[in-house]
């Protein structure tokens, strides 16, 4: 199991874990930051990205799952008040736990500073520092900031978010303090394989990062740049996209052109949300596109398809021939959002007709 002393770095007790042998939390950390060339063997001019060596029991197969939107402000963050910071993860929080990498789109800035967010009509969102206990118990490795809401909070809420999420051990790819924060890859090595994560948005250009400018990787070529250089460094290379128009059940032209471009630039496995509602796969080329994943935690109570969502699993292979041979099977777990919180899977005849509705049974 991932992350077996639940809440020990972020309560600020790393070296507890570590005399009791969980080396992942040891003083040494498990999480190298903006590695060289030189720290890593038989790489050449690798870019800038964080190197995550998480200790993992080995296996042939590596599995990982991607969920859609989490914003736990707003009514979500009263019911985190009210019934504890794991409340909205309770009934997923088993299969995140089991995936070797788990990432989700990070749909809230947290932020220690100002009053709680409104209840009602606000689209600007802030977290509180405290919610990051569900994130990290439930295993969630890794986060994409390229979104609309990233600088919610502020410039404190921008630099509070990276500087909380380092504390903590969760690996974040798309936002930052500075263009080259934002488009810095995630590496994480896991039973041998190299996961490459790459996160880019194309809602709201205001949220563009810069060289001097915090904010998020926009959907253009610097985007597709990074995913070339990421390329030759990585087994499996994974790009994140935060896009389309709400409430849609097809994606735009935009989406599909800039996810075949992303193909084309190098990736694998291409996850899209935005929307709040679920959309199409599509196989293209070589490749995987999940236009939107929909909501995985989120308050929108009103209507069916944004209290539903799509978990994807990919399991993958090690083996010496190319990318592509590498996925072994892919995995449609449904959820439905209860409470305007808590998601839980779909079983049984349930998950049949999500999976017959998406077209997701062939």
């Amino acid at each position: 199991m991932k992350r077996a002393v639940l809440g020990v770095a972020m309560f600020g007790l790393a070296t507890f874990s570590a005399t009791l042998g969980f080396a992942a939390f040891s003083t040494q950390q498990s999480v190298i930051k903006n590695i060289s060339s030189e720290q890593v063997s038989g790489v050449s001019e690798m870019p800038t990205a964080s190197f995550a060596a998480f200790p993992k029991a080995k296996s042939k197969d590596t599995t990982l799952l991607f969920g859609g939107d989490v914003m736990l402000s707003r009514s979500v963050g009263e019911k985190i008040r009210i019934k504890g910071t794991l409340f909205p993860f309770e009934k997923i929080q088993d299969t995140f736990l089991s995936a070797d990498v788990s990432f989700i789109n990070l749909e809230a800035p947290f932020s220690d500073q100002g009053p709680r967010t409104s209840l009602t009509d606000t689209l600007r969102f802030k977290v509180e520092p405290e919610a990051l206990e569900g994130i990290y118990a439930s295993g969630i490795d890794i986060v994409s900031l390229a979104n609309n809401h990233f600088a919610d909070a502020g410039s404190h809420g921008v630099d509070y978010t990276v500087k909380w999420l380092d504390t903590n051990d969760v690996q974040h790819v798309g936002g930052g303090r500075n263009l080259a924060e934002a488009e810095a890859p995630v590496i994480f090595l896991r039973n041998g394989l190299r996961v490459g994560f790459v996160a880019a948005q194309g809602v709201l250009p205001s949220v563009k990062a810069t060289t001097k400018k915090a904010g998020t990787l926009w959907w253009d070529d610097k985007a597709l740049e990074a995913v070339r250089r990421l390329r030759p460094f990585v087994d499996v290379l994974v790009v994140s996209i935060h896009a389309g128009t709400e409430y849609q059940l097809t994606p735009t032209a935009s989406q599909v052109s800039f996810s075949h471009k992303a193909i084309d630039a190098g990736a694998d496995i291409v996850v899209g949300h935005h929307p709040y509602v679920v959309q199409p796969i599509e196989r293209y080329k070589k490749g995987i596109i999940l236009y939107s994943l929909g909501n995985l935690i989120f308050d929108q109570c009103w209507s069916k398809e944004t209290q539903e969502g799509l978990v994807l699993k990919v399991i993958l292979r090690k083996d010496s021939g190319k990318a592509s041979s590498l996925v072994k099977k892919i995995e449609f777990l449904p959820v439905k959002i209860e409470l305007c919180s808590q998601p839980s899977f779909l079983t049984g005849e349930e998950k049949a007709k999500f999976l017959d509705k998406y077209g997701l049974t062939k």
